[in-house]
């Protein structure tokens, strides 16, 4: 087996990503969507779920699909690529190529009117067709709004840390008096 396969798709480390249709993790997001279109082309993308955003629901994604073509794959090429089908019988296509499934099916559910990832916030009624969008809202608009655990576990009694812009450590100064 060739040494660089085994070194970015077994990957045992922390935090370490799976691939959902074979044994092999990663290290990376990257390292695994470049696996998976190598590997396994024209599979179904894993399921997204971060900071509690939820993926576009089987329905959703069967009326997107309806208004996609899966366009053959080109000589040498690793990437799914779809045509948007939109507005074909009405009048002006859209045509509009797009790589890989999710990217195609955000755009067909802007066609479709579909904003199917929804912001986890409660009282919050930000939704969008595009699961990038959602989750760009969610860390600007409210992560941080509530205490991490660890600061609810420190007395009143010390005082905080201070924080710098610079990582490096702070160099403690020479407060001797010389004469």
């Amino acid at each position: 087996m060739n040494t660089s396969h085994i070194k970015t798709s077994h990957y045992s480390g922390p935090n370490a990503l799976t691939c959902d249709l074979c044994t092999c993790s990663f290290e990376t997001q990257t390292s695994r969507q470049s696996y998976r279109s190598k590997y396994h082309p024209g599979a179904e993308p894993q399921k997204r779920n971060k900071y509690g955003i939820p993926d576009v629901s089987e329905e959703d994604a069967a009326k997107c699909g309806a208004i996609m073509e899966l366009l053959p794959m080109e000589d040498g090429s690793k990437t799914t690529t779809y045509r948007c089908m939109w507005g074909r019988e009405g009048g002006q296509a859209c045509d509009r190529r797009n790589t890989g499934l999710d990217n195609s099916r955000a755009h067909a559910c802007t066609h479709l009117g579909l904003k199917p990832h929804t912001c986890p916030a409660s009282g919050c009624n930000y939704s969008s067709s595009f699961y990038g969008s959602t989750v760009k809202h969610y860390k600007s608009q409210h992560q941080g709004e509530e205490k991490p655990e660890e600061q609810d576990e420190k007395s009143d009694d010390e005082p905080p840390e201070k924080r710098t812009k610079s990582s490096a450590p702070l160099r403690k100064l020479n407060t001797r008096k010389t004469y």
